[in-house]
């Protein structure tokens, strides 16, 4: 017996796809010009923020500073109830909530407030995000059902 670590030295199955993919991937991002992408996501992501709060009436997280213009990540607050506190069972809720709509969105829990965090890739386009404000939007009608009792 070697211990832990000797217990998990080898792998069962080795996954070399994604050093095979990596060729592939430089060459896109090449060709894309991964300046000009980065740029355009930071574009897509702060209007993406602007809507969600304007739809909700809420804020993000972090403001959308000049610091934070290079980030392709934010977290906006949800319009929920401010009568309680809310936990990550309530996060996951809401999560599974979206998932079951065909909205991939992890809501993470912060000082007892839920918020969204949203992304901005290639793939992204600002529909995405007016898809997730109006099912969010209608969903506060009844977050009794999704949360459970408020």
């Amino acid at each position: 017996d070697g211990g832990l670590a000797s217990d998990f030295l080898w792998q069962g199955a080795n996954d070399y796809a994604p050093m095979l993919a990596l060729p592939a991937c430089a060459e896109w991002w090449a060709a894309v010009d991964m300046e000009k992408a980065t740029q355009r996501n930071t574009h897509v992501l702060g209007a993406a923020v602007s809507l969600l709060c304007t739809a909700w009436g809420t804020e993000p997280l972090f403001p959308t500073t000049a610091l934070a213009s290079q980030l392709l990540m934010a977290l906006v607050r949800l319009p929920l109830p401010s009568r309680r506190v809310y936990t990550s069972a309530d996060g996951k809720a809401v999560q599974d909530f979206l998932y079951s709509h065909r909205i991939e969105c992890p809501v993470k829990t912060v000082n007892g407030r839920l918020y969204v965090r949203i992304s901005a890739a290639p793939y992204n386009h600002l529909a995405d995000y007016e898809h997730l404000a109006e099912l969010v939007a209608r969903a506060s009608l009844r977050w009794d059902e999704v949360l459970g009792e408020l």
